[in-house]
């Protein structure tokens, strides 16, 4: 039996997508579109909606954080952090 969830992320994105075009900076819209788009991995999508987000709600700090947060994980992604860089590997296999 497959699942029908990714079809579900699908229809909320679209929603959500659809939602922003009317209310481009409000931050009921981009919260959870820029949370799910970070759930599944597009985190530039997920940082563009967290800044029409902040600017909708200057004051909301949980988007400054979520900024962060995503651009560490960017960081990490791009270096390679989350696993071990096969060039660490041959180099450790080397010293022996």
């Amino acid at each position: 039996q497959t699942c029908a969830l990714p079809i579900c992320y699908e229809a909320c994105l679209w929603s959500l997508e659809l939602a922003r075009t009317r209310a481009p900076n409000d931050p009921h819209v981009n919260r959870p579109l820029a949370r799910l788009q970070h759930y599944l991995g597009a985190l530039e999508e997920a940082s563009a909606s967290w800044r029409r987000a902040a600017i909708g709600d200057p004051g909301d700090p949980d988007a400054e954080r979520q900024l962060r947060s995503i651009q560490v994980e960017r960081t990490l992604r791009h270096g390679r952090y989350f696993g071990m860089d096969s060039s660490l590997e041959s180099t450790d296999q080397s010293v022996e």
